[in-house]
């Protein structure tokens, strides 16, 4: 099925938005994502340089699929 694997970043722009995001990452732990990591605002910075965020948390693995392939698959 195609798909590509692009990355997602999570991102929190205040800091009251941290438990969110998070809580964002303990679901995915627990549905079984090992491969998230927190980003400071300077890290997030260099892989999007016009995001401005307190912090980010990296989804590497997180991408898209062709959903009509998807669909007629299923």
């Amino acid at each position: 099925m195609p798909h590509a694997p692009l990355g997602k970043l999570i991102v929190a722009t205040d800091d009251c938005e941290i438990p969110g995001v998070e809580k964002i990452g303990a679901a995915a732990r627990a549905n079984g994502v090992g491969n998230l990591e927190w980003l400071s605002a300077s890290e997030a910075g260099r892989l999007e340089p016009e995001l401005r965020c307190v912090a980010a948390l990296l989804s590497p693995s997180t991408g898209i699929i062709d959903s009509h392939a998807l669909i007629a698959r299923l």
